[in-house]
Parts: structure tokens; sequence; C-alpha cells
């Protein structure tokens, strides 16, 4: 038998977008988050609730997710982490620079040693929309601590073209068909999609959206993924979960590695 491809296509990405914002604009309190990195530098809490914004994924109930926040140029910058319980969980902080790292960009921190990514406690529960959400949770993840002050909007699934793709973007590749796909037989083990990484203009950005051709690959256990250098060397992630045996037919790993090919970019600089 060939390897079987399923779209994607039927998950509401709109729905899961607008429940995203909700979260982000009614279950966070960014004002008193502002003001407590202002007097404090460097702030944490749990935001293991999160997951309440995706049915298919479940948090290990031995970890949870801490949100560590502190100021840069552009506003709030921070990572999201996955802590044991009975862990510390407090950053790293270096005392002796801290009144010159605040003066300039902010408070600098280290993750604690143990913390490790935050996908690698989640699971998902095995369907293909399960394997989806876990990519989507990932992204969500990575830009939460960014999307009040810095940026808008994190990258986002595209399932057709740009509608003014033909007069705004630079295309470098011809794609038939947009829509999500997830590639295997009884198991999914690898998604492609279309990727929009949203720019606005701030440091190094140029300003101008990109949109990649992305290939997920997930990863069955964490174990042999570490030992081959799964783990990126300039992460703040300094831990890592190794524990196997939490694996089963319904709790499946949310770990992938990935491949992007740049197909379009748009012309000029939009304003988002």
């Amino acid at each position: 038998m060939g390897i079987i491809c399923h779209y994607l296509d039927g998950y509401p990405l709109e729905e899961h977008y607008a429940i995203c914002q909700r979260f982000l604009l009614e279950g966070m309190d960014w004002t008193s988050i502002s003001e407590n990195i202002h007097q404090n530098g460097v702030i944490t809490f749990d935001i293991s609730n999160v997951l309440s914004c995706f049915p298919h994924l479940e948090l290990d109930e031995n970890y949870k997710l801490i949100c560590y926040l502190a100021r840069e140029y552009h506003g709030i910058w921070g990572r999201i982490a996955a802590v044991k319980d009975g862990d510390p969980s407090d950053p790293v902080v270096d005392q002796k620079d801290a009144w010159l790292s605040k003066l300039f960009h902010g408070q600098h921190f280290e993750l604690p040693e143990t913390a490790a990514p935050p996908m690698e406690a989640i699971y998902n529960d095995g369907s293909r929309d399960g394997y989806f959400e876990a990519l989507l949770c990932d992204l969500f993840l990575h830009a939460i601590p960014y999307t009040r002050f810095e940026r808008d909007n994190w990258d986002i699934i595209m399932t057709q073209p740009p509608a003014d793709l033909e007069q705004n973007w630079d295309t470098h590749l011809i794609l038939p068909d947009w829509r999500p796909r997830a590639i295997g037989n009884e198991d999914t083990d690898t998604i492609i999609l279309c990727r929009r990484v949203i720019e606005n203009g701030l440091g190094s950005s140029s300003g101008r959206d990109r949109i990649y051709l992305t290939q997920y690959n997930f990863q069955d256990t964490l174990k042999m993924y570490h030992a081959f250098g799964g783990k990126n060397k300039h992460s703040m992630y300094r831990g890592q979960i190794d524990d196997d045996k939490r694996y089963n037919e319904n709790r499946k790993c949310c770990v992938s590695s990935s491949t992007a090919i740049l197909i379009a970019e748009e012309t000029e600089y939009t304003a988002k």
C-alpha cells in the first residue's frame, strides 16, 4: 500500500484563531503584566490553561506551563517552558549586571536548568486533527510573549493563496493546491502546509510577509530525538524530557522537526 494523503482543510482554522485571540484579550491582563515587568524586571506565571484552546491536546499531569516575560527594546519578550512539579520554576537572573541590563534593554534572564520546551510536555490524541493542533499550539506558544506589544500576529496557516498574490507578491514557486495535508497510513507522521510569517518592520524585519511551504516530521519518542541533536543548541531551554513511557495510543508525542522553502514574499511593506 502506498503512502496516503489526507487533506486537513476540514479543520475550523478561523474558529481556532478567534479562540486564541479571545484567550489573549480576555484570559491575560496585559496592563497588569506590563506594570509588573516595569517593577520587577522579570515575571513568571502559570499559563497551563492555554491548552483550553486546543481540544485535541493534553498537558502531562506532572508538568505545568510557565510563562517568563521581561522587557526589551520593542516591548515585551519571553518564553513559555514546561516545568515539572517540584522542580524550581524561578528564572535565573544575574543580579550583578541587573541594573545595567534594565537600563538599556530590560532584564536579562535564563530559564531554570530543568525547564523544557513546552511541546515536550504536551500530548495529542493521535488523530490527524491532534497532530495539526500540535503545530498550531507550538506556533501560538512561541508567539504569546510578543503578541501584545511587539507583534499583533503570529505565523498563520494558509489554506489558499492570498487574494492579491499576483499583484503584490514575488512568487518563487507555483502551487496548484494550498490545502494542508497529513501524510501517513494508520498513523500521521508528516504534515505539509503553507505557513505565512507576519512581519512588522521592527528591528531586522523587512516588514514584508513571507510564505513558506513547510514539512513537519513528528517524533514517536523524545529520547532518540535528543540523542541525535534534536534540541537547538542556541535555544534558551536547558532541560528536556526523556521519559518515553508516558506515550500510548491516546497520548502521542507533539514534537516535530521541520524543513521549509520560501514560495512567496510581499513586494513591499504594508502596515499590519
